[in-house]
């Protein structure tokens, strides 16, 4: 039996609403990679917010950012960076399209206002999010800033529509849902960086298990054959899903990795 490898979504898909991870879930990445498998956290999250998985659990590799960064055994094997140019427009996008933008990068995050005076919830409720995961805050961020990729935090007084046309050469734009957008550049994806390590490692696509449960893990699902949904996940990934798995509180990994023989 050939080697497999695994890739992981991080909310929702591997870490619970406590940001811990279900013990059944640890105990079966652990096993798995016993068996001689590949284990990689497949993230929207840029490197800077994922210190505190590295901390939880051991993996071959992460792949951040939405395929911007690949790390391999605490190695960055490559790292892209926005054009100076690129980044002065997305700073600008804030106030032209009067959004919140929070940018990521390998050093951290970083936010386009003033916490206090904005008037997004859903913005204060990120960033505090954001620095109970131990990631550096740059507060307001500038283009000296390496940002990879942002995210956007919009309202009824948001021009969303005027954002997009500006910007639908430079990004994909991905809604969230709730006015939350994922804006991940053009030719970068959680499915490229599956392709990334299928092409390093050698591994068929038939030997890829992909795990997810929200609509940024739309192109990792085309990318493998091996698709599985967490119980509670977004609509939009049942076209592409082999396997629906119980919730991951539920031990959903686990059952999934039973049902494929991975453990």
């Amino acid at each position: 039996m050939g080697k497999k490898v695994l890739f992981f979504d991080v909310d929702g898909t591997l870490v619970d609403g406590k940001n811990e991870i279900p013990k059944s879930a640890f105990d079966a990445i652990k096993k798995t990679r016993e068996n001689g498998n590949l284990v990689f956290i497949n993230s929207g999250r840029c490197y800077g917010m994922l210190h505190s998985i590295e901390k939880m659990i051991d993996v071959d590799g992460l792949l951040c950012g939405c395929g911007t960064e690949i790390m391999y055994h605490g190695e960055s094997l490559f790292n892209y960076v926005l054009d100076r140019d690129v980044k002065e427009r997305v700073i600008a996008s804030s106030k032209k399209y009067n959004i919140d933008v929070i940018a990521e990068g390998h050093d951290g995050a970083a936010y386009s206002g003033n916490v206090e005076e904005t008037r997004m919830q859903a913005v204060k409720d990120t960033i505090m999010f954001i620095e109970t995961l131990g990631t550096d805050m740059h507060i307001p961020y500038s283009a000296d800033f390496n940002m990879a990729k942002f995210c956007i935090q919009a309202d009824e007084l948001s021009d969303v529509e005027g954002f997009k046309k500006e910007f639908e050469k430079d990004f994909d734009v991905i809604d969230r849902h709730d006015g939350f957008y994922e804006c991940v550049p053009n030719g970068y994806s959680k499915g490229t960086a599956v392709d990334w390590v299928l092409n390093k490692f050698d591994i068929k696509k038939e030997d890829a298990y992909c795990f997810g449960d929200s609509t940024n893990d739309l192109t990792m699902f085309a990318a493998g054959i091996n698709a599985i949904a967490m119980g509670e996940h977004s609509v939009e990934l049942e076209e592409y899903a082999t396997f629906i798995t119980k919730n991951l509180e539920d031990d959903g990994v686990e059952y999934a990795m039973k049902h494929y023989g991975l453990i």
